[in-house]
């Protein structure tokens, strides 16, 4: 029993994390494009150097939980 929690708990930690590296992946990628849209939106907090990094560091973190997300939903679909 405590195991199939441990699962569906991971899956969901997974998600949400995912969930949340995607959108800052995202709106780093539109202060690359659109500065002063973002900094207008963050009241000047991220500028375009700042969009750049945060981009550039995501993307590591975005393909690894990606593919972890990728994995849980085919083992689930295998098992049933």
């Amino acid at each position: 029993m405590k195991a199939s929690w441990d699962k569906a708990m991971l899956k969901v930690i997974v998600r949400w994390v995912l969930f949340v590296i995607a959108f800052f992946y995202i709106v780093s990628g539109l202060g690359i494009l659109y500065p002063g849209i973002i900094e207008s939106w963050t009241l000047g907090i991220i500028t375009k150097a700042l969009s750049f990094k945060i981009h550039d560091s995501l993307l590591i973190p975005f393909v690894l939980f990606l593919i972890v997300h990728v994995v849980l939903t085919f083992l689930r679909g295998r098992k049933k």
